[in-house]
């Protein structure tokens, strides 16, 4: 599947954003999910969309927070000129293109890439590759288009 992040969506065809209602989501992305809790922490349950590879996260109102979006997804950031894929490329690749686009705030830890100004986490795995792109839709001015939609 693909997940477009934009600045702005064609509002008539499917899109996720941030404060959207649980069952809106649920319904947009019309598939098998199971609820679970994230952590101890976790105040509400997540849903795990096991077959499209994505999780959401809710306030304790049920409206979207958060999204994790794994492999083989395509995760692609539209933004300041950049239409690149996050997902399943080398670690150096994905910085270096963040940097050749002017994205000049990316922060790296031991789990992997930080881009603060975007709201964006991307998960490096074992092989040096982005396995997750995590998103915190609060600190997000973008919505998630889904470029083929679920039937």
């Amino acid at each position: 599947m693909k997940f477009l992040i934009l600045d702005k969506v064609n509002e008539n065809l499917p899109h996720l954003f941030y404060q959207m209602e649980r069952e809106n989501v649920r319904n947009l992305l019309n598939s098998h999910f199971q609820e679970f809790y994230k952590s101890e922490f976790s105040t509400n349950t997540t849903d795990n969309f096991y077959s499209l590879n994505l999780h959401c996260y809710y306030d304790n109102n049920n409206r979207l927070e958060e999204m994790e979006i794994f492999c083989p997804n395509e995760c692609i950031l539209f933004s300041n000129m950049i239409e690149f894929n996050l997902l399943g490329k080398n670690q150096d690749d994905v910085i270096k293109t963040l940097y050749e686009k002017n994205t000049n705030i990316v922060e790296q830890d031991d789990i992997g890439i930080n881009i603060p100004n975007l709201g964006i986490s991307l998960i490096i795995g074992n092989d040096g590759k982005t396995e997750c792109c995590y998103i915190d839709l609060s600190e997000f001015t973008k919505k998630i288009q889904i470029a083929n939609p679920v039937p």
